[in-house]
């Protein structure tokens, strides 16, 4: 007797962990078509993603950017079943990583509920991570905290991610995370050979919807510096002025277009953020969360159009300074490091393929392109990436040649840094358009990085354009985004 009551309690503590969370997930079919960089004309192929959302207050559906990238059609259904009903993305922010959909036809939530939200602070108590499976059926994982830390999808987004142990067999999809039936995060990433999972906190998604539901979304603000530690460096610290009981984070640059980048210099020390003190390590002490980054501090605590304090040292003296946090956009960056949902921009003239330098184009060198991409292009991702100027807002190159009569000798020429068109400098992709349009010269003059020059009858390539085009396929000569 004693036996079963044993086993009787084990089921009913099981039932309490595995508390049934089924009403408030729902499954999201995402059809979308890949971008094909190495031929911009072309578009690469569609497949299907399946993802988990989790249902919120007013109808609306919360799961994760990055899978919906270039998306043609989403589609979610309930209860495990087949039944798919049409939904609009309604946000899409690959800086959180988080995105959010609204179903036209309200019936499709009446046995639905929303989740209901977590406190902040690290997940305590039994962890469980929630889904549907491929064959419809409602499925509970355990998960175990390991770390608390802010992360970076973009660059500039810092968002709060938990890295979790976990039994799930795949995942990463937005599968709701919960504590006490509470919503602590969505997963936004599965690692199968470690059994791990990074899970987007609650505090990063309640500051989203807060910035979404004042009815203009502005994303993270755009705080964004070349760094450096002070640690135990005591010539450095010396050399600063700052007292032995003074820490902080060393300013070693500023990009433009960032917020306070009129404000701070090179060779600033932060002290504090928002009155928080900032360790040489770049932590600050969270009430809820222990050691984060100072980043933490900007994104979790403030929106675009807030006024930022900071105390400084500068020139050995300290100071207040303050500025305001403007979001972050394209025109911040001299290679763009997101190219979802555009098509990428080209221009085509005498069979040479021109393009904008983007992490997109990075990424024909497949998912490691870190260490197979060109060099030459690496090294500027590195050290230009976010220095545009009026001078030169983008980074035009030569994707490759289109072997034809009009272009011999230059056939093998490819991934070349474009500089000028006829002892022009070039600033962008449209300006390039503009250059060779008004060119009234005998002859076409590239000049590019590295010494390199092609030169080429002006009207024996506006006499093969066409031709060109017609042999390979080719609808448009050229593709730029509205301005």
């Amino acid at each position: 007797m004693k036996r079963h009551a044993v086993i009787l309690l084990l089921l009913f503590a099981g039932g309490l962990w595995a508390q049934d969370l089924s009403r408030e997930l729902v499954s999201v079919t995402v059809t979308r078509q890949g971008l094909e960089f190495y031929s911009p004309w072309k578009r690469g192929k569609v497949e299907k993603k399946v993802l988990t959302g989790c249902v919120l207050e007013g109808n609306r559906i919360l799961t994760i950017a990055y899978p919906m990238a270039n998306h043609i059609l989403v589609e979610v259904s309930k209860h495990g079943g087949r039944r798919m009903v049409p939904a609009e993305v309604v946000l899409k922010d690959y800086h959180t990583g988080l995105a959010l959909l609204k179903v036209k036809d309200e019936r499709f939530f009446q046995d639905l509920k929303p989740v209901r939200f977590a406190a902040s602070g690290p997940p305590r108590g039994r962890v469980v991570v929630a889904k549907w499976d491929a064959y419809g059926t409602y499925k509970q994982y355990g998960a175990e905290v390991f770390k608390t830390a802010i992360g970076f999808y973009q660059s500039g987004g810092a968002v709060l991610l938990h890295h979790m142990t976990t039994g799930l067999d795949s995942g990463g999809n937005g599968e709701p995370v919960f504590v006490n039936s509470r919503l602590v995060g969505i997963t936004s990433y599965f690692d199968s050979a470690r059994k791990t999972i990074k899970v987007c906190a609650i505090d990063t998604i309640k500051h989203m919807l807060q910035d979404f539901d004042d009815g203009k979304y502005d994303g993270l603000p755009f705080f964004y510096i070349n760094q450096a530690y002070l640690m135990s460096d005591e010539n450095l610290r010396a050399y600063l002025g700052l007292a032995p009981e003074d820490t902080g984070m060393l300013v070693n640059g500023v990009y433009p277009m960032t917020s306070g980048h009129n404000v701070l210099k090179k060779g600033d020390v932060i002290l504090s953020v928002d009155g928080k003190n900032i360790d040489d390590r770049g932590l600050y002490e969270s009430a809820h969360y222990g050691k984060l980054n100072f980043y933490g501090l900007i994104s979790l605590r403030h929106f675009v159009g807030d006024e930022l304090k900071m105390s400084i040292l500068r020139d050995k003296k300290k100071m207040d300074v303050s500025f305001k946090l403007l979001p972050i956009t394209r025109d911040c960056f001299m290679i763009p490091p997101n190219d979802y949902d555009s098509l990428p921009q080209y221009y085509i003239l005498g069979g040479l393929v021109f393009q904008e330098l983007t992490q997109g184009y990075m990424t024909m060198w497949g998912s490691n392109w870190r260490r197979k991409a060109d060099k030459r292009l690496l090294h500027l991702y590195d050290t230009l990436r976010l220095r545009p100027s009026p001078a030169r807002r983008r980074i035009v190159v030569l994707n490759k040649v289109l072997p034809d009569s009009v272009n011999v000798g230059y056939h093998q020429m490819k991934n070349l840094v474009l500089l000028k068109v006829n002892n022009q400098t070039v600033r962008d992709l449209r300006h390039f358009k503009e250059l060779v349009e008004s060119v009234r010269d005998r002859f076409y003059k590239f000049d590019f990085q590295g010494e390199y020059t092609i030169v080429l009858n002006r009207d024996a390539v506006r006499q093969s354009d066409a031709a060109i085009l017609k042999s390979y396929n080719i609808i448009a000569k050229s593709y730029l985004e509205p301005k």
